[in-house]
C-alpha cells in the first residue's frame, strides 16, 4: 500500500460511504480532504482529526468545485487519490460512462481510474428520501407500494455495513497503478416490479 497520499472524498456526511472511507484512510496516515455540501454533517469524529480539513463541495457548482480545488492547491498538496461517493440512479451512470473515458485517456499521465459500482448498503440514504405522489393516471400507480417502500428503504437486500464495504474496496483504492472497474451488483432492485405492473 502506497502511504501519506492526498484523497479528496466527496459526499462525506455522517453515517455514509465517503465519511467511513474517509475516517477510515485518515486512521492510516493519509491527509485527507473530505467534503459535503453541508460540511456541519460531517462527523465530528472525522473533523477532529490533524490529517483531515473539512471543505464545502455541491459537485453540481463550478464555483464550489473551484473553491475546494483551490482548498487543496492552496494546503500545499496535488491529489493522488478522488473518490467520489454518493451518486445515484442517472448521476451513477454519468460517472461510469465517463470513468471509462478518462480511464482510457489518461494513462499516458500517470492517471488510473477505477469505478465500483455498488448493490445496497446500509447508510441513512434514504433517511431524506421524499414519498412519491403520482396521479391516478400515471403508469407507476400500479406499483407505487413498491416505490415506496423502496424510498423507505423497507423492500430489498439491506446489505451490508459501511464498514464491511469499505474494508473490501480500500486495497484496491490505495493501490498504486490500479487502473479497471469491479462491478458489485445484486438482483431485486426494483426494475423487475415494473416489467410485472
Amino acid at each position: 500500500m502506497v502511504k501519506n497520499q492526498t484523497i479528496l472524498i466527496t459526499g462525506c456526511s455522517a453515517d455514509g460511504i465517503g465519511a467511513v472511507l474517509a475516517l477510515t484512510l485518515a486512521k492510516q496516515h493519509h491527509r485527507i480532504f473530505a467534503t459535503a455540501r453541508d460540511t456541519s454533517k460531517i462527523p465530528f469524529e472525522l473533523r477532529s482529526l490533524p490529517n483531515v480539513s473539512v471543505t464545502t463541495l455541491d459537485v453540481s457548482s463550478k464555483k464550489s468545485v473551484a473553491e475546494a480545488a483551490k482548498a487543496v492547491e492552496e494546503a500545499g498538496h496535488c491529489l493522488d487519490v478522488l473518490l467520489l461517493t454518493g451518486t445515484y440512479a442517472s448521476s451513477k451512470a454519468a460517472i461510469n460512462s465517463i470513468s471509462e473515458t478518462l480511464r482510457l485517456e489518461l494513462p499516458p499521465f500517470g492517471v488510473s481510474v477505477m469505478t465500483i459500482l455498488l448493490s445496497t448498503v446500509a447508510t441513512l440514504f434514504h433517511a431524506n428520501e421524499l414519498i412519491p405522489e403520482l396521479p391516478e393516471t400515471s403508469y407507476y400507480v400500479k406499483i407505487l407500494e413498491t416505490i415506496t417502500k423502496w424510498a423507505k428503504n423497507e423492500l430489498g437486500p439491506k446489505g451490508g455495513s459501511t464498514q464491511e464495504l469499505v474494508s473490501s474496496i480500500l486495497p484496491d483504492i490505495v493501490a498504486s497503478n490500479r487502473n479497471g472497474m469491479d462491478m458489485m451488483m445484486s438482483q431485486d432492485q426494483g426494475l423487475d416490479e415494473l416489467a410485472k405492473a
